[in-house]
């Protein structure tokens, strides 16, 4: 009985993994000159809720991953000194798309005027 519930348990997890499809955010942040901007903050916003965010590495670059899909009322948020310099909605850039108008994946290439620069 034991190893019926066990595989039970895992057929159920597998199931409501194939239900919930992974999101990935990836993409650059640089300056009006092409240099790479490290450590600019990049969110994802939902109804004006924070829903995670990451930091670009040295090479200006950022990758964000997490599980679930997002749709409408939805921005990509880039913030310097933890002002938002610049907010895209999540559809318009969309380029892989899941069931009923929902995103599981963005690229999002920034460039930022000097103004907000370091």
């Amino acid at each position: 009985m034991r190893v019926i519930s066990v595989v039970a348990r895992l057929m159920c997890a597998l199931a409501l993994m194939a239900c919930d499809p992974g999101f990935r955010l990836y993409g650059s942040v640089v300056d009006a000159r092409g240099v790479p901007l490290p450590g600019v903050k990049v969110a994802l916003v939902c109804y004006g809720a924070d829903q995670g965010s990451v930091m670009t590495d040295v090479k200006g670059m950022y990758s964000y991953s997490r599980v679930g899909a997002f749709g409408n009322n939805c921005e990509i948020q880039v913030r310097f000194r933890d002002e938002v310099a610049l907010a895209f909605d999540l559809l318009k850039y969309c380029i892989k798309t899941h069931v009923r108008q929902t995103c599981v994946e963005v690229r999002i290439d920034v460039k930022l005027d000097r103004a907000i620069q370091p």
